[in-house]
């Protein structure tokens, strides 16, 4: 009883006498590097770095929380990686703490004095996780029956479906910010008994700041019908807008974060 009371007390006094620290105040994840980064934690004790420290640590990534426990290395650090966050999410926050549940091998399980580890606590350390706001630059060409029109319906749309999932668009190129870039046309289909059919056609593509293709969509044979040429074309295009709105769009954007 006394040998578990010493190990008691001195884990307590271990515990408490540790000190975590990360070297930045907060933690920005950036765009071109998809969200994902791998965080220092130092573990000190007296103001010496201190090995083999059992921690456990978690972040919310916009849905469930993840949780993992490490162990510091010989020279005092920890590194935890930070990966998979739901597009749309701007914050979040690491915590990292002492893993007391894994002193419990050091008392014996039948020691009365098991349950009191229970009542040791550690101070977390916190860190506020940033996540830079994608930008992205909707350019194109619209067209109907191969003539180029001045306002179409496809990039108003395309630019109101990526600001609802999070994104900043910007309406001109920069060094930072991403490319969507839209190429649509109509063709005629028919028609008969007075209507006129158009199928509208678009390729849109997502790239980086280097030009480097990220992803790239095809919208095929938007169907309109309308009892004018013209009409029908901008049927297929109202169709289309339709189209991107929801989970096309959001592919674009989570592939921002694969």
């Amino acid at each position: 009883f006394d040998l578990d009371r010493a190990l008691l007390n001195g884990m307590s006094d271990a515990i408490n006498g540790l000190v975590l620290s990360h070297d930045k105040e907060e933690i920005e994840l950036l765009l071109n590097n998809r969200y994902t980064d791998k965080v220092s934690i130092s573990s000190f004790f007296d103001n010496n770095s201190v090995f083999g420290i059992p921690l456990k640590y978690s972040y919310n990534r916009g849905a469930i929380p993840v949780r993992g426990t490490t162990k510091t290395s010989g020279n005092g650090i920890v590194e935890i990686p930070l990966n998979g966050f739901i597009p749309g999410i701007s914050q979040s926050e690491l915590i990292v703490e002492v893993d007391i549940s894994s002193f419990s091998k050091v008392l014996n399980l039948l020691s009365p004095l098991s349950p009191l580890l229970d009542g040791i606590t550690s101070t977390p350390l916190r860190i506020p996780i940033l996540l830079e706001r994608p930008k992205i630059y909707v350019v194109g060409t619209e067209k109907m029956y191969l003539r180029t029109i001045s306002q179409g319906a496809l990039i108003p749309a395309l630019r109101a479906a990526l600001i609802e999932e999070g994104v900043e668009v910007i309406d001109h190129a920069t060094s930072k910010a991403l490319t969507l870039t839209v190429n649509a046309d109509t063709q005629a289909g028919g028609g008969g008994s007075g209507f006129f059919i158009a199928y509208l056609n678009a390729t849109i593509e997502l790239t980086d700041e280097n030009g480097k293709l990220i992803m790239q969509k095809n919208l095929e044979r938007i169907k309109g019908v309308q009892l004018d040429r013209l009409k029908a074309g901008q049927e297929a295009y109202r169709k289309a807008g339709i189209e991107i709105k929801g989970r096309f769009t959001s592919k674009f954007v989570g592939a921002l974060y694969e």
